[in-house]
């Protein structure tokens, strides 16, 4: 158990890393174009496999890196991440909250709410 926790650990600490110095970590402009690539003699075009010097996941079929892609399209999903989770928290604890302060028909209408929102899966909920 206590290696599944270190690792949990390192992981979110790794995850804290990227979503701060992801756009400093990448390796390329995520938005630039790369019509061709020299390995040799030879002229690559896009996508450029995977290991390709410079491109360690290599690209798209634009020629924009996939790591740097990755790095910097991380901060932007885990902050709508967090808003999500704050907004389905909030209004969790509101109809908690009715449910308690109200009286009998206000608490099963509340508790039927509650029931209701917890079939409706989370990213369904997030759209």
């Amino acid at each position: 158990m206590k290696l599944r926790a270190i690792a949990a650990a390192l992981f979110v600490c790794a995850l804290i890393n990227i979503v701060c110095f992801g756009e400093q970590l990448s390796p390329h402009d995520p938005r630039q174009r790369y019509a061709v690539y020299k390995e040799g003699d030879t002229l690559v075009s896009p996508p450029f496999p995977i290991g390709t010097p410079g491109y360690v996941l290599g690209s798209d079929q634009y020629g924009r890196d996939l790591l740097s892609r990755l790095l910097v399209g991380t901060r932007p999903t885990v902050l709508a991440i967090l808003v999500i989770a704050s907004v389905r928290l909030f209004i969790g604890l509101m109809i908690g909250i009715l449910a308690s302060t109200s009286g009998r028909v206000g608490h099963q209408f509340f508790s039927w709410v509650a029931t209701i929102s917890q079939a409706v899966p989370a990213l369904l909920s997030a759209l």
